[in-house]
């Protein structure tokens, strides 16, 4: 009979970037003077739709545009907000984004390997 060792996988950074998009994956957010909560599906196209969302709110408000925007959600909510309200949404998406990917570039740089715990909530923005 013989023994067979079983070595836990090396983690690569595909699972590295599984988990970071597991991590924008539905996330709730509030923003200032609406009383729900909105789900950001975070995919490509939602992303691409609320970073022309964002730009077209900061249009408005230079403008003194105070028009609601509609925006729906991963929950598949329409939310009406004001352009300081899908702005203010635009950047905490954006925030979320670049603090999540650099936790991802940190642990796939690691000049030790990518930690076996790689998914612990210590390596990863709250």
């Amino acid at each position: 009979m013989s023994i067979i060792s079983i070595r836990p996988k090396t983690p690569t950074g595909a699972d590295v970037n599984a988990e970071r998009d597991r991590r924008l994956h539905m996330q709730p957010f509030t923003v200032t003077g609406y009383n729900a909560t909105i789900v950001v599906e975070g995919d490509a196209a939602d992303r691409q739709n609320l970073l022309a969302l964002g730009a077209i709110a900061q249009g408005m408000i230079e403008a003194g545009n105070t028009d609601l925007m509609q925006y729906r959600d991963g929950a598949n909510v329409v939310h009406a907000l004001t352009p300081a309200q899908m702005h203010e949404l635009w950047m905490k998406g954006a925030a979320l984004i670049s603090a999540v990917s650099r936790a991802s570039w940190l642990l796939k740089d690691d000049p030790n390997g990518i930690p076996a715990d790689f998914a612990e909530d210590s390596y990863w923005p709250a």
